[in-house]
């Protein structure tokens, strides 16, 4: 569920992390993610560019979407997000 809510806004991939809103007990926190990740978000974005253009940069956009800019829905289930990563 803390996945599917990201937004770009929650993207630092400078320093290759996750920004979670509200995790566990509704407390914000930052998750590190490895280089694996980071090319799977860099292939995702650049799929999204493709797709939708400029708009899929916006802070508030999904990180992760499918073809049409719908995020992903909750919930989602560990082999579907082993899938995208």
């Amino acid at each position: 569920e803390e996945f599917c809510a990201l937004t770009n806004a929650d993207w630092d991939e400078k320093n290759q992390a996750l920004h979670v809103r509200r995790g566990k007990g509704g407390k914000p926190r930052t998750v590190y993610y490895g280089s694996n990740a980071a090319d799977a978000l860099l292939d995702q974005r650049e799929a999204l560019l493709e797709w939708l253009g400029d708009e899929c940069r916006m802070p508030g956009f999904p990180l992760v979407c499918n073809e049409h800019g719908d995020g992903i829905g909750s919930p989602i289930i560990p082999r579907s997000l082993h899938r995208i990563c």
